[in-house]
């Protein structure tokens, strides 16, 4: 079962989808139908996390208008300098703590920097970059999180992996011959040539054994004060302690909702035990940039001419 998509969740969805994002779907958009622009209005903005997610979002959709559809690059440009400049403003001035205040200042001029018009692509790539770097400073300040972050690098393969962990606030007893068990969520990015791939999650526990049925099932989460989101996956691991979501709709929506929410409880079933309800704090966060697809494009290309 696929969780209701709201309009917030959908501007996530384009930003975080944009390494699949068809460059022949973009070239049918027309400048009245440009995605992520319409009802910016509705979305609501309950803090400086949200509002960093978002603006990442408008972003990410705004490059990928320069690159793709110049039909829609002023009215992305208008429509979220509209909405969200003043939140940045609001963001700046309703901040009193003095280490936030420093990093408030610069979101702004960088946001600003970013949608200038007349930009070249690369150079609109470098400003959102710049834009990320601010982002994630702010956010590494105002909201700092219990994340940790782990680099690990493959040389035979010239590949990177990047790994972001956070266990659960509390432990399940269990059964014999099992003890007690921790969990965990694992965000994962790989890094080969440059190119930095979408976040894959999943989801550990320290003992014991996870139990779904064999064609795989679900598990239920609750992020912040919404309603309960489902999702399906299957056991990934050969001592049946790791769930995967399954499919890449899964796998974004769990994602994003760990990503954008300040607490989360995850339920995990156990062999004997039944279901657990795991508590975790899931505020801070902050894992690498997507690599835009037109660069990846841009890379597939060069190699293509170069092995011709």
């Amino acid at each position: 079962m696929i969780k209701k998509i709201t309009y917030a969740s959908a501007m996530l969805l384009a930003a975080s989808a944009s390494a699949s994002f068809s460059a022949s779907a973009a070239t049918k958009t027309t400048a009245s139908k440009c995605p992520a622009t319409m009802d910016v209005d509705s979305v609501e903005i309950r803090d400086g996390q949200q509002l960093m997610i978002l603006t990442k979002a408008a972003l990410e959709n705004y490059e990928m208008a320069v690159a793709k559809d110049a039909k829609c690059v002023s009215m992305y440009r208008e429509t979220y300098r509209a909405k969200y400049l003043p939140e940045l403003k609001k963001l700046d001035t309703g901040t009193s703590e003095p280490l936030v205040k420093l990093k408030t200042a610069p979101l702004l001029a960088a946001f600003e920097n970013a949608m200038q018009p007349d930009v070249e692509i690369k150079e609109t790539n470098s400003r959102v970059d710049a834009y990320y770097a601010v982002a994630n400073a702010y956010l590494e300040t105002a909201m700092p999180g219990k994340w940790k972050v782990a680099e690990d690098n493959d040389e035979m393969r010239g590949e990177k992996t990047y790994l972001y962990t956070l266990e659960s606030e509390d432990v399940a007893k269990l059964s014999p011959p099992y003890k007690e068990a921790k969990a965990t969520i694992l965000v994962m990015q790989k890094e080969k040539e440059g190119v930095i791939s979408d976040p894959k999650i999943m989801y550990y526990v320290s003992d014991g054994q996870l139990t779904l049925p064999v064609e795989g099932g679900e598990i239920a989460a609750k992020y912040d004060d919404d309603g309960i989101s489902r999702y399906n996956g299957k056991i990934c691991s050969d001592d049946n302690r790791s769930f995967c979501p399954d499919l890449a709709i899964y796998q974004l929506f769990a994602y994003l909702d760990v990503r954008s929410s300040h607490k989360a409880i995850i339920e995990l079933p156990f062999y004997i035990d039944g279901r657990y309800q795991y508590h975790f704090k899931t505020t801070g966060l902050i894992t690498r940039r997507t690599t835009p697809d037109y660069l990846l494009q841009k890379k597939q290309e060069n190699r293509k001419f170069i092995n011709e």
